[in-house]
């Protein structure tokens, strides 16, 4: 029986990474969002998208994007739910590249089923090289260094569960590194969300 849970795992594991990449949708891809940003005072600026937080109990794996469709996918057909606006902190990122910004690689380890997001080139290519992970492309660009009106993003990982968990909110920081997660420093600084954020509207997908 152990045996046999272990190949239907791996093969929805796989199904998953197929199917997923099929999709051929762009991460920062702003379209679905803007509608329902006009009803908020943000105070990000032009040019920059809301990166959004998913989570499967089932895959133990949490993933980061900005666009509507993909995460609609996920919820659909592989049981991720959103969390937010008011749970993981996240916040808005550029969708070009700005000065003092750099890209955010996504990567997907379908082994660890993690997704991944890094802005070193040696790092993106050594999980691709050692540990099996693939590009999955640029979610946005991020800045490098701290300034005004922006807030830390802070990356963690649980090495036991193969996940990598990010937030902008100092009591999630704390709360995950009880619970299993190591802190890995800071991704980089993006605009925080708004006290009034809107959630995923996905009707229109």
């Amino acid at each position: 029986m152990k045996v046999f849970l272990t190949v239907i795992l791996g093969i929805g594991q796989l199904l998953f990474s197929i199917a997923a990449s099929s999709i051929q949708v762009s991460f920062h891809d702003t379209q679905v969002f803007l509608p329902q940003f006009t009803r908020f005072q943000t105070r990000a600026p032009a040019g920059t998208t809301r990166i959004w937080a998913a989570m499967s109990t089932d895959l133990v794996d949490h993933v980061y994007s900005t666009n509507a469709t993909e995460l609609q996918y996920l919820i659909d057909f592989y049981g991720f739910s959103i969390e937010g606006p008011k749970g993981t902190g996240t916040g808005y990122i550029y969708t070009t590249q700005q000065p003092n910004t750099v890209p955010v690689y996504r990567l997907y380890g379908i082994g660890r089923t993690d997704h991944f997001l890094t802005t070193s080139v040696q790092e993106r290519d050594l999980a691709v090289k050692r540990w099996g992970y693939h590009v999955e492309g640029i979610l946005g660009y991020i800045q490098e260094t701290p300034s005004t009106g922006l807030v830390p993003f802070h990356r963690l990982y649980n090495a036991p569960i193969h996940d990598h968990y990010y937030t902008t909110t100092e009591k999630e920081r704390e709360d995950a590194s009880r619970n299993g997660w190591t802190e890995e420093g800071v991704l980089g600084y993006i605009f925080p969300l708004e006290d009034d954020a809107p959630a995923l509207d996905t009707t229109s997908v």
